[in-house]
This record gives structure tokens, sequence and C-alpha cells, in this order.
């Protein structure tokens, strides 16, 4: 073990004295890796777990004779168990392996993290060998929910068998999926097991398999150590370790102490910037690895060489990627456009929404353990449009004629269900017939007429007919769905080619359907954070009157006795949901808002009197279908506005109140001429 590199110096651009260490080693490389997939079977994982169990399947298949592999499924307390393993990868341990997995992986019930890996540690000692390299893989979509001891305690005990792992050498890498797991909870076991191992995030089940690979490949490269870096200012300088920052496998804080313990080695070698109280050119070092110092004895006093310009554009890079990665958007895009990185800056500033900050997150560091930056891989985005100026396009094209794909949605467990509804598996495209917006939770979402199989109250054979059913495309802010299908505009299609949603070497056709790709797009525009701009409080008033206008053209057309041509089939279904009993679910916090205007009289904007049934009809069709555009842009704005954090609207003082089901906060203003109140509470919403 030895330094290679050491320089220091200050970074003008943001005036930090900073020193770059990087030490190089050879680290114990094991012969044969042992992959200890630990995963999830909680009940929010119903509508994934089909998709784990084949994944996990596929994953084993493409391992060779010198891997091993042990599966441990896990849900709440007392259902850790060892389905398999440990066992070696040739044919028959492969059979084995999957005979397990298809038998045993299903959904449970809640979820805690220490018994699973306590039953990981005892699986890794079940093989111990000097060459075999143990890396535990713990894939989760949920947050630890005990229910014989407190979060507090899973929390410590979660800590302790982290820790132990770290000193039994097993590496541990952990695969957060979805929206709702606890990251602060992972950041914790990764620093408790020495932040030797990786951490990914997926948005996607269908991302499974790529992401153990990833994982399996990083843990090729990672090589176990108990070496101790020392690194001190001479006594007498008088200059102090603010922080060091490592950024390989994963970007951490190490704290100040200036003793670190290296727990593994990415590709050899670890890069550590250490932050200091002033400018210093020589350090005290010193290595320790195996209980004995290493290359450099005990405080070796080290003269240091200057700060290079491309040390100076890492480290500039290291510190906006950390500001982004604890919470802080617009300092992470103002460091990485000095960096250089403009289109990943671009990325960071607008990833509002929490789906999206995870998969900036999980890109960030990817790009750092595969030094994929500009002048490596990374590769531009493309315009900067958002997903919600997109179903914005689409609701206000009126030839555009939207399409839900085959599989293009995935459901999750629901608390509800109506007994006597068959569920029929996606076997066609699904037309969008309307759509909707939330008026307290931000999900935007399709409206179709889904085919069902229904049984009779008389007993018989289950009959076909339609239930409505509502697709979000974004639930509760964050995306939940991939891909679309319409047919478009010319004037739309030009717009969705340009935002590269439609592939761009197409050409128009009025009759062809387009897909359009999703997965993409910023979810919104700080631009929709403009409530003066884009009139909201004329928006509140044109909602209320548009609202008492619809109600008095629907009592007209009760008039006429005219029912929808839908309506009139017989062949839709009114569900009647009802509790699924004996089944646990996990829940997660939803964050609701409101913004409520106050005091306005709706005016009369229509004299509906004289109205034939015709006339009345189409009343009604214009007012519903400008009704829905207003409300979607109404949330749209009160969405970007909480999500960028926008002050534009002077709130007043909170008032707390209890009224509903929900505690509440209430704040007033004066707006635009207007008088508005918002409304902000948390409601619990089953994982899906």
């Amino acid at each position: 073990m030895k330094v290679t590199k050491l320089q220091s110096g200050t970074v003008p651009h943001v005036n930090t004295h900073v020193a770059v260490v990087t030490i190089e080693a050879e680290g114990n490389a094991p012969k044969n890796r042992h992959t200890i997939l630990l995963l999830d079977c909680s009940q929010s994982m119903e509508g994934s777990i089909g998709a784990v169990r084949n994944d996990s399947i596929r994953f084993i298949g493409q391992l060779g004779h010198e891997d091993y592999v042990s599966v441990i499924k896990y849900s709440g307390h007392n259902t850790a168990e060892l389905i398999a393993g440990p066992t070696s990868c040739i044919s028959e341990g492969q059979k084995l392996l999957t005979k397990a997995i298809q038998a045993k992986i299903g959904v449970m019930n809640t979820t805690v993290f220490s018994e699973p890996l306590a039953k990981a540690l005892a699986t890794a000692k079940m093989l111990a060998h000097p060459d075999m390299g143990h890396n535990a893989v713990v894939f989760t979509d949920g947050c630890p929910v005990p229910t014989r001891w407190s979060e507090r305690e899973e929390w410590s005990r979660t800590q302790d068998v982290a820790e132990d792992l770290y000193k039994a050498g097993v590496v541990v890498s952990l695969i957060g999926y979805g929206l709702h797991y606890d990251e602060k909870f992972i950041r914790m076991v990764m620093s408790a097991s020495g932040n030797t191992g990786v951490f990914r995030h997926i948005s996607e089940i269908e991302d499974f398999v790529e992401t153990v690979q990833d994982i399996r490949s990083a843990f090729e490269k990672t090589t176990l150590t108990d070496g101790v870096v020392r690194i001190t200012p001479p006594p007498k300088s008088g200059r102090t370790i603010l922080r060091v920052l490592r950024a390989v496998p994963n970007l951490v804080d190490l704290g100040n102490s200036g003793e670190i313990r290296l727990g593994s080695l990415y590709e050899d070698k670890v890069t550590l910037f250490v932050e200091l109280s002033d400018s210093l050119n020589q350090f005290d070092i010193s290595l320790r690895g195996m209980g004995r110092s290493v290359a450099n004895t005990a405080e070796t006093r080290v003269k240091a060489d200057s700060l290079s310009d491309e040390s100076m554009r890492e480290y500039i890079r290291v510190l906006g990627a950390h500001a982004f990665l604890t919470g802080n958007r617009e300092q992470a895009a103002m460091l990485l456009n000095v960096a250089g990185d403009g289109i990943l800056a671009g990325r960071v500033e607008t990833s509002y929404t929490n789906r999206e900050q995870r998969e900036t997150g999980d890109k960030v560091r990817r790009l750092f353990r595969n030094r994929a930056f500009i002048g490596g891989k990374l590769k531009p985005f493309g315009p900067n449009h958002s997903l919600l100026h997109v179903i914005r396009a689409l609701i206000e094209d009126p030839q555009s004629v939207v399409y839900i794909p085959t599989g293009g949605y995935k459901r999750g467990g629901i608390a509800m269900r109506d007994p006597r509804v068959i569920e029929n598996p996606h076997t066609r495209v699904l037309r969008v017939l309307g759509y909707s917006s939330n008026a307290a939770r931000f999900n935007f979402g399709l409206r179709t007429l889904k085919d069902v199989k229904v049984l009779p109250l008389e007993g018989g054979r289950p009959k076909d007919m339609y239930v409505w059913r509502t697709y979000n495309v974004l639930l509760d802010g964050n995306r939940h769905m991939a891909q679309l299908e319409a047919t478009l505009s010319e004037a739309t299609f030009d717009l969705l080619q340009e935002a590269k949603v439609v592939k761009t070497n197409m050409r128009y056709d009025p009759a062809r359907s387009y897909t359009l790709y999703l997965q993409d797009l910023a979810t919104i525009s700080g631009n929709y954070a403009r409530p003066q701009t884009l009139g909201l409080a004329r928006l509140l008033e044109e909602e209320a009157d548009l609202e008492v206008l619809q109600t008095a053209l629907n009592a007209r057309l009760d008039q006429f006795s005219y029912k929808e041509p839908l309506e009139s089939t017989g062949d839709i279904y009114r569900e009647s949901l009802q509790p699924v009993e004996d089944v646990q679910f996990e829940y997660y916090n939803a964050p609701c808002v409101e913004i409520r205007l106050m005091g306005y009289k709706p005016q009369p904007i229509l004299d509906i009197s004289r109205l034939t049934s015709d006339e009345t009809l189409r009343e009604v069709r214009r007012v519903r279908h400008r009704l829905i555009v207003v409300r979607y842009i109404i949330r749209s704005i009160t969405f970007a506005m909480e999500t960028v954090g926008s002050h534009a609207i002077p709130w007043g003082t909170k008032k707390e109140t209890s009224r509903g089901k929900y505690p509440k906060t209430e704040q007033l203003a004066t707006f635009d001429d207007a008088k508005l109140k918002r409304v902000s509470w948390v409601e619990q919403a089953v994982c899906s």
C-alpha cells in the first residue's frame, strides 16, 4: 500500500483548501465469489414478485462455475429463510437454485432487515475460506416496519449486524426499488458495513437483472483490505481537517478525523478529497494494514505537489454530486457546470420529484464508479421538455387518441377489491377516454374502460363487462408509466418529436399510432411554478364558474332523459370495493396540497333555459373538457410550486386544524386580487 498522488492547494471557484490523496494497494482478490441474494417478499411487492423470481433465475443462469449463490427470502419477523445455497453455479447447482426460487419466492407481510442480514452473516460463515469473497445483495422496496420492537431498535439491531458483516469481510450492496424505501436507512446500512459495496436505485423491476449484474461486476473489481489511512496536518501548522470525501465505489462523507478505514479497494486504489481550514503543502501520513505499517512508517511527513487543473475539476465534481445527493439541487447544478459537466448539471437542476432525484442520484454514483463523465461515456439527454407539458398537449389536442400499450402499466398491492370482479390480464391496448388530476394528491391519470368478468349475484357463468379505471401517469408526483401510444395532429407530432418523445427519424402520418417515450423527460418545468404568469387566480375563478355551469347543464340534460352511449349499453359495471382481508400492507406518506379560492361567487356565464337537447349536449362536452384542462393546469402549477419550493405566493402564518381524517395545516394569502387558502396534510397510501 502506497501513496501515488498527493496534491494540495486552494480551489478558486469555491475558495476551499483541498488535498487530493490517491492510495494504491494490492488487496485480497478472491478466486471464488459468493453472491447472497436477499429478496424482499413484503406485501408491497405483490405486483412485482413474479418478475423478481424470474429475473433472479435469469441472473443465476448467467454465472460461471467459479460463482456460488445463496438465496434468502425475507419480510417481517421470523420470515428470513435461506431457501437455497450456498451452491456452486454448475449446471446441477443452477437447477437446485431455480427450483427453490420458483417454489418459495412469494409475498408475505411487512419488512424487517436485521433478521435477514443476520441470516446472510451466518450463510457467509458456512462458506468461509480465504479464497472466497462474499457479497450480500439486499433488494428492497420498503422501509423497516417492525412489530415486535420499536423502529429505533430495528435501526440499532440492523446497524450492529451490518458492522458484524464488515468485520467478517462480507461486502454489502443494496438495491432500492421504487419510491418508498427509506434512503436514510440504506445509507446507514452502507456506512455500518464499511461502504464496501454499491448502492443502486431502480424505478422499474425490468432493470433488476441489469442492476444485479452491475453489482456483480463491481464486486469483481473490489478487493478487501483491513487497511487504515491516517492523514493529519503537522502539529505546529495550525491547520485542521474539516471533512474527507470519497467518491468510489459510493460517494460518502468520511468525517473530519483524518483516520479512514478503507474496508475495500475499487480497482486496487482509493482517492480521498481532504478539505482543510487553510492551505497546506505537507502532511503526516501513516498507512496500516494487516496489523502493521505498510510502505510508509507511522507519521511519515509527505510534501504535496500543487493541485492540478484536473484534480480541481474532479473535486468540484465530487462537491457538486455530494450537494445533489444531500438535497441542494441548485448548488449541485452550479458546481457541475463549473466542472464542465453541463449536461449532467441540467439533469440535476430539473430533478424535482422523488423518482427523478433517485434516478439522477443513481446515475451520478455510477458515473463516478465508471469514470464516465464528459470526455468519457456521458451523452446528452436532449431538450428540457417536461412530462406534464406532454400530457397537457395531448389533452388540448382534439385530434389525439391515446392508448395504454399492453404491459405498459404495472399495478402493485391494493387494499380494496370487488369480490365479484375477475381481472383480465392486459391482452389488448386500452383506449384512453378521459383525463384526471387529483384535487389534493399529485396524481395525473388516464381514464379508461377496462374489460373484466363479473360474477352474477344469482350465480352462474361470469359475464363480460367493463369497469372505469384510472391509470396514473404520475402517482404522488412520481412517474408511473414509461410509454403511451397515440394518434396525433401534425402540430402535436412536431412538438413531441422535438422533445424526443417521438422518434426523430419518423415522418408524420395522420393515420398512424406513435409510441410516446416518456422515461427520459423531466417531470415538470420550473416555468410552471409561476402562478401569476400562468394566471392561477383566474384559473381558480374559472374552475368555480365551470363547476356551477356543469351542474346546471347536467340537470338540463336530465330533463331530456339523455344517457351517454356508453352508459346506455348496460355493459358498464359499477364496482363495490371492499377491504381485502387477512393481508398485511405496507404504507407510505403521500403529500397532499390544495390551493382553494375563498370568498368568490361564481358568475352566471350562460343562459341554459332555452337550450335544446343537442345544444345542451354540446355545451356539456365543451364544459367537461375545459374543466379537465383548467384543473390540470391548476394542479400542475401547485405541483411545480411545491416541488421547487416557490415563494411566489406570500402565504401567511401556519394554522393547525384537526378537521377531517388527517391533521391539516392552513395558510391564507391575498394574491393577484384573490383570496387564497393553502391546505396541506399527509395521507397514508398503500405501497404499489
